[in-house]
């Protein structure tokens, strides 16, 4: 007999049984010979962190928004322990990307509703006032000092339910590690994550089955949905729309978990909000011809390992 999966035994409390309307799955667009074609105040190109939360508040501001992202939507209920069939749903190259180097590091990232905050480890940390100081001090980008983010910070955490973990939810392995490096004399922090009835399944990375982790997917993507906006998955955008220097809409395909294509499409607005993370934001902006000597470089990525 197979083992029953614990994931699937855990049944989601009543405020995490969402719904999502004006969701088109862009693998049922009909033929592949047709461009399917879109407009709207706003075009946001993806749904993670930034995308999402964009989309939310653009909503909000009475804009008609309109999401586009590359891969599909998958429902708390339908997270599992099953590594290799997570993977392929949730990441991009079922979580095999590598930066190239001495050593290469694998790079995981987000291809689902809710990008990488689906397959992250919840962790929830405020960006350090030594790089809000560089920005406002020496980029010079208006609003980003300490004080002028604080309450962003302050509304996003309440957003998210950031909050410490409780210890009844640690495994036993983490409290042994605990013990031991305070013995050691070792510096224990906590860390603040966005969550809400964490129940400890260590589940983190394939998706969280109970809802707990206040994804974009559990949090501002339905929120954006029920105020009135729309959403495309399987959009992979791949270049900007451009008028007179300045961008219109996107362009791109709609393709399955494996990278198939399908048909086309094409997205018009006033407005564009490229939010597809720190490799594909580049790519699309380099396809588009468009040119500046920071597009592509300055990637800073934080490699970790477990013990």
């Amino acid at each position: 007999m197979t083992p029953a999966d614990p994931a699937a035994t855990v049944v989601p409390p009543p405020e995490h049984t969402i719904r999502y309307p004006n969701v088109e799955n862009g693998l049922q667009m009909g033929p592949r010979t047709v461009v399917r074609r879109y407009s709207a105040d706003v075009v946001v190109v993806g749904t993670g962190a930034g995308g999402a939360t964009a989309a939310a508040r653009l909503r909000d501001a009475g804009f008609d928004v309109l999401m586009l992202e590359e891969g599909g939507l998958h429902r708390t209920p339908s997270f599992t322990t099953d590594v290799v069939r997570s993977s392929q749903r949730l990441y991009r190259d079922a979580g095999t990307s590598a930066i190239l180097g001495k050593p290469p590091i694998l790079f995981a990232e987000g291809r689902c509703v809710g990008g990488s905050t689906v397959i992250n480890g919840g962790m929830c940390w405020r960006t350090p006032e030594r790089v809000l100081e560089h920005w406002s001090r020496e980029l010079r980008l208006d609003g980003t000092d300490p004080r002028s983010m604080r309450p962003y910070f302050e509304e996003a955490e309440r957003i998210l339910h950031v909050e410490y973990q409780n210890s009844d939810t640690l495994g036993r392995n983490d409290q042994l590690f605990v013990e031991g490096a305070r013995k050691l004399g070792w510096q224990v922090k906590e860390n603040p994550r966005n969550m809400r009835r964490c129940v400890g399944l260590n589940n983190c990375g394939l998706g969280c089955p109970t809802g707990a982790k206040q994804s974009m997917l559990v949090t501002e993507v339905p929120r954006a949905l029920a105020a009135g906006a729309r959403l495309v998955t399987h959009a992979r955008a791949t270049r900007l729309l451009m008028r007179r220097g300045r961008a219109v809409g996107v362009r791109g395909r709609f393709v399955d978990e494996r990278g198939r294509t399908y048909g086309r499409f094409e997205a018009r607005a006033r407005l564009v909000v490229l939010a597809a993370g720190a490799r594909h934001t580049p790519g699309i902006l380099l396809r588009s011809r468009i040119r500046h000597r920071a597009i592509g470089r300055n990637l800073h990525v934080h490699p970790n390992a477990k013990v």
